[in-house]
């Protein structure tokens, strides 16, 4: 089973993060953690004095790979592996990074981004999104922050009509547009489909198909 590489996203969610994590979040977690690159550059930012960490991913082999990368200075037992928030049953954290896999299941199977990694996520790409949600209230810490990228490989409508039902403050910040790698811009057919079904949002300019990645920065969880 192979590692999910740090990409574009990975780059705008550590962005996000180092911008909006504060001394008053002291317990973090990152959901879907591949080799733990994020929670690296976060720690190289602002130590481990401040922050306590725990890593989760549902593959065995990155958390093996994030656990050579961050075992010291953080403790085996801060990663671990497991599905959405499944491995801190009890626990309550100030900021949530999910990074777990969201984009259309169609398109991850068409491209290469996901040989060998762990992805189903459903046809709108929001499956694990929508479990992770749903689980807030047990784990996110009263004046919490979830953080969170949305890749428009996936209903991106739906997903912000969710979020927007779950919390009373939600902004959108560091829209980047992207192209489509050649291989997957080539199965016009299929794009076409998944578009007209609004389980991916594309546009065509400079003779390119671009997707895009925004950023969520979510407080204020919804009680009832």
């Amino acid at each position: 089973m192979a590692v999910f590489e740090p990409n574009l996203t990975s780059k705008l969610l550590l962005k996000a993060t180092l911008k909006h994590l504060d001394t008053d979040c002291k317990n973090v977690v990152e959901l879907g953690c591949g080799g733990g690159w994020i929670t690296n550059q976060i720690i190289s930012q602002f130590g481990t004095e401040k922050h306590e960490y725990r890593l989760s991913d549902i593959s065995g082999e990155a958390i093996a790979e994030a656990t050579k990368l961050l075992v010291p200075p953080l403790r085996t037992r801060d990663l671990m592996v497991g599905d959405g928030f499944s491995p801190w049953v009890g626990q309550k954290f100030d900021f949530v990074i999910n990074d777990i896999a969201g984009i259309a299941d169609e398109i991850a199977v068409a491209s290469d981004w996901y040989n060998g990694v762990p992805f189903s996520a459903g046809s709108d790409g929001l499956m694990n999104t929508e479990k992770v949600l749903s689980e807030l209230k047990l784990f996110l810490a009263p004046n919490g922050v979830f953080i969170a990228p949305i890749i428009s490989l996936s209903n991106v409508s739906k997903y912000k009509e969710m979020l927007l039902q779950t919390f009373n403050e939600v902004v959108f910040e560091s829209k980047t547009p992207w192209p489509l790698p050649d291989s997957l811009a080539a199965q016009s057919d299929l794009l076409q489909k998944i578009e007209k079904e609004q389980n991916i949002s594309l546009e065509h300019k400079y003779g390119k198909i671009l997707a895009f990645t925004e950023v969520c920065i979510c407080k204020s969880l919804k009680i009832g």
